[in-house]
């Protein structure tokens, strides 16, 4: 059984261990070996995998998942997306946790961006 942390000051309930979704999205090659995202649509491949690799986590206890806007240049939101878009029920029994920064365009890039809109975009 998984063990639980209650978040103080709230009503989330969460396990112990969180899933990091960073892989998901991922192309895999004819040896199964990690590609990093193109730029074309997300692989059916890619979302069935991530079904089974979500599905697996939350049978096992985990209720929270880790996502953020740069992991696999968004294939990984999209791939989770589509997972909960199959899985009726499935965001009433999880808790997403992301990030709320991104690196700045320009001049400055790479630099984290702690803007209020900032953090606004990359949650919305």
């Amino acid at each position: 059984m998984m063990r639980t942390y209650r978040v103080p000051q709230t009503d989330l309930t969460i396990s112990r261990i969180a899933y990091g979704c960073a892989d998901l999205g991922w192309e895999r090659g004819a040896d199964g070996a990690a590609r990093c995202p193109s730029k074309e649509p997300l692989a059916a491949d890619s979302v069935e995998r991530a079904a089974r690799v979500v599905a697996a986590a939350h049978e096992s206890g985990v209720n929270i998942f880790d996502l953020a806007k740069s992991y696999g240049s968004g294939k990984s939101e999209q791939a989770f997306a589509e997972v909960l878009k199959r899985s009726p029920g499935l965001r009433d029994e999880i808790v997403i946790q992301t990030k709320c920064s991104s690196g700045r365009p320009g001049p400055l890039s790479g630099a984290l961006d702690f803007r209020r809109e900032q953090t606004i975009e990359g949650i919305s």
